[in-house]
């Protein structure tokens, strides 16, 4: 184990120092070259946020809708070298696509090791969790298509600092007093999520592809923009977990955790492996007659939601207020200089009205 920890310890120093370098490069180039510094979070859902307060309020429902979320995070610099855009910067991404009754499990396993079973009915507990931390290098290029379309493709590579995947399938099924859990949860992660007694270094590495752009015919205007395009992520040696769970109830609950009750079987270890993150995609439909309004689509793989959007500026001030399918509300309001510096905060009102950050920026351009 130490020479484990020793070798991980000395690959992150050198990341470290490679990045303090570029850094260093980036104040060295001459002034005629445009760069920037940003710190970035962007959190988005159909319906709640990635927070433990909504999903507690929330109950077990036989109808219960399917959630899209998504959260970027990320730190870096960038400086544009002869019409390309060269981007080095910490990256964090977090997808979940399910049924929100599996995100109220979640929330309640913090506090709890069991609940009561519900009404009688089927319930799914279908979800998809995918976290990626990683170490990118990107490299821009904008392209203009006579006067209608413009294209921006973000090519970028990445080294893996941390990664974790959980895929659940299962059903809970409730007759009177009698319930029962029955499903499987495969999870694939690196370190921090292993629990073998010798384990082994991660080796991971990835690619993708983002786009964004926007066309314009009269006075309608689309912007959209992909992300995780040829998505691949690679590893020579990654943890994985494949469980196959039996729970039943026991006096009128079910313990999430162990318990007398409680059935599993499964196999854990070691392999080879290729993941792939799910595409996030935008589109947004304005016309100049009407600019303040936007309306348009937001998806996490298959899973699309309807949005609208209201939007003012003053000068540098901008001010936009954003309902995802009218189940939560979005205040963002920032702040932009001539030359593109500038900060802003976001905050989403769910069902149960307390607000939470969603979206924050700042950003210095020289």
């Amino acid at each position: 184990m130490a020479k484990n920890t020793r070798s991980t310890d000395r690959v992150c120093e050198m990341k470290g120092q490679r990045l303090l370098a570029f850094f260093l490069l980036l104040t060295a180039m001459p002034a005629a070259m445009a760069h920037e510094f940003s710190v970035s979070m962007d959190h988005k859902s159909s319906s709640g946020l990635a927070y433990k307060e909504h999903w507690l309020d929330k109950s077990l429902s036989p109808a219960a809708k399917t959630v899209a979320a998504s959260l970027h995070a990320s730190a870096g610099a960038t400086a544009e070298i002869g019409g390309l855009e060269l981007e080095v910067a910490a990256k964090y991404k977090g997808y979940y696509v399910g049924s929100e009754n599996v995100l109220h499990l979640a929330a309640l396993a913090k506090d709890s090791n069991k609940f009561s079973i519900p009404q009688s009915g089927i319930y799914s507990l279908n979800g998809s969790l995918q976290m990626l931390q990683s170490r990118q290098v990107t490299l821009g290029k904008k392209m203009q298509w006579g006067d209608n379309l413009q294209l921006h493709l973000k090519p970028h590579v990445f080294t893996i600092e941390d990664y974790q995947s959980a895929k659940s399938r299962g059903t809970l099924l409730v007759a009177g007093q009698d319930a029962n859990v029955q499903g499987t949860l495969n999870r694939v992660g690196t370190r921090r999520f292993g629990f073998l007694v010798n384990e082994k270094e991660d080796h991971g590495w990835g690619w993708g592809l983002d786009i964004a752009g926007a066309y314009t015919r009269g006075p309608w205007r689309v912007d959209f923009s992909a992300n995780n395009l040829l998505s691949q992520l690679r590893f020579s040696s990654v943890h994985y977990s494949d469980r196959l769970y039996n729970v039943k109830a026991v006096n009128g609950e079910i313990e999430i955790k162990r318990h007398n009750s409680f059935s599993m079987t499964g196999e854990y270890g070691h392999r080879k492996s290729n993941e792939r993150l799910p595409v996030q995609t935008q589109i947004a439909l304005s016309n100049s007659n009407w600019s303040q309004w936007q309306l348009g689509l937001y998806s996490v793989s298959d899973r699309v939601t309807p949005w609208l959007a209201y939007q003012y500026s003053y000068g540098p001030l901008y001010a936009r207020a954003t309902t995802m399918q009218f189940q939560n509300l979005s205040l963002d309001v920032s702040w932009l200089s001539a030359n593109g510096s500038g900060v802003g905060l976001g905050v989403t009102f769910a069902g149960n009205g307390k607000p939470r950050l969603g979206q924050l920026l700042a950003k210095v351009v020289w």
